[in-house]
């Protein structure tokens, strides 16, 4: 688990410290003022800057999108002659020169400290990376890498990520994955059906399918059961569920809202001993359930040794997250990201929950 977190030169970040992160931590602030950047530093940081990470980003927000057709790695042209990198997106100006993007944390007795630049690599450099994938553009006198240095470990050689030469989706198709904890992403439309059946299938013959459902049913006690299946026809997960009145229908004929928080509760369980990041936690949820989700998350996350990062705009979840909160003292953290008036650079406000819960009386904005 974090216990503190450190950004440098990331996206709108040029330096950002948050001393005191919890096992469960809501973020609120203004749009652009970074709540899904932060996100996205989380992410990158406990992945390793893993490029199936950074191509998952950069596709999510239309920083990218893969070519219509399949790529032909002999045309591409070097990253020098060639638009910004995609990449560029990620480093603070948008600019890959001369500026190394820093994630720092404290987890535990652990400290993690990545650096991640850009560099190019001479043909005739005995030091230059091995990379199996596709070659350069034929009598490219260089190569452009993103990479990483892991200085807590006290190693200050590179180690190459992803070549900047091709294209990204060509490049990342052609690097094997690496292991690590689990990372779960909940954008604000919610888990795909792919995922909520893979979700939900690893989940199959243990105790914990059952709490995800009794969660479910304990907020919409018109729900008695409910089931996941792969429908062939449609090519689709389509979830059930069976009513107290006898009737059995999809999810969806009940409302966005059921199938939010169904989704969130099984991001939770497939988060164990991970990270569980969920933008705009409150989309779909009306006021009178938020509660009751917060309930879950900090037990899920209790159970299951799983850190949880949420944004909102909504005083209604920051109300609930309180309340909730108020019970687990020590596993919540709440953070209020903001923009200098003048200077525009991020900062982060941390509340106590004693600080939290007095400004939600006195009606104080936090959001």
């Amino acid at each position: 688990m974090l216990d503190s977190l450190t950004i440098r030169n990331f996206r709108l970040f040029e330096d950002l410290t948050i001393e005191r992160l919890g096992r469960v931590n809501l973020i609120v602030g203004k749009n652009n003022s970074g709540k899904s950047c932060l996100l996205e530093a989380i992410e990158l940081l406990v992945s390793g800057f893993s490029p199936q990470v950074v191509f998952g980003i950069l596709e999510r927000r239309s920083e990218y999108q893969a070519p219509l057709t399949s790529s032909r790695p002999e045309r591409l042209a070097p990253a020098r002659n060639s638009d910004p990198h995609p990449v560029s997106n990620l480093f603070f100006g948008r600019s890959l020169e001369h500026t190394s993007i820093r994630l720092q944390a404290d987890a535990g007795k652990n400290r993690i400290d990545l650096r991640v630049d850009a560099s190019y690599y001479a043909d005739n450099d005995r030091h230059r990376p091995e990379y199996l994938g596709p070659q350069p553009v034929i009598g490219a006198a260089n190569r452009r890498f993103l990479q990483i240095h892991r200085l807590a470990d006290g190693n200050e050689s590179p180690r190459p990520l992803l070549p900047l030469d091709l294209d990204l989706a060509e490049a990342v198709s052609h690097l094997g994955t690496s292991g690590g904890p689990a990372i779960v992403q909940v954008s604000a439309t919610g888990l795909s059906g792919d995922d909520i059946g893979r979700y939900w299938n690893a989940l199959a013959l243990q105790p914990l399918q059952r709490r995800v459902v009794a969660a479910l049913t304990a907020v919409f006690p018109e729900i008695l059961d409910v089931t996941v299946n792969y429908d062939p026809d449609l090519g689709e997960y389509l979830i059930r569920v069976r009513l107290a009145d006898g009737g059995i229908t999809t999810v969806n004929s009940l409302g966005d809202g059921v199938r939010r928080l169904f989704g969130l509760l099984l991001a939770v369980t497939a988060a164990r001993n991970g990270f569980l990041l969920i933008d705009e936690i409150e989309i779909g949820l009306h006021w009178s359930v938020q509660q009751a989700l917060w309930q879950s998350l900090f037990t899920f996350a209790e159970d299951l040794d799983v850190q949880v990062f949420a944004t909102t705009h909504s005083e209604d979840t920051v109300s609930a997250f309180a309340s909730v909160w108020s019970g687990h003292e020590d596993a919540g953290a709440f953070h209020r990201l903001q923009q200098h008036p003048k200077t525009r650079k991020a900062t982060v406000h941390t509340y106590e929950l004693e600080t939290l819960s007095g400004s939600l009386e006195t009606d104080s904005e936090v959001r």
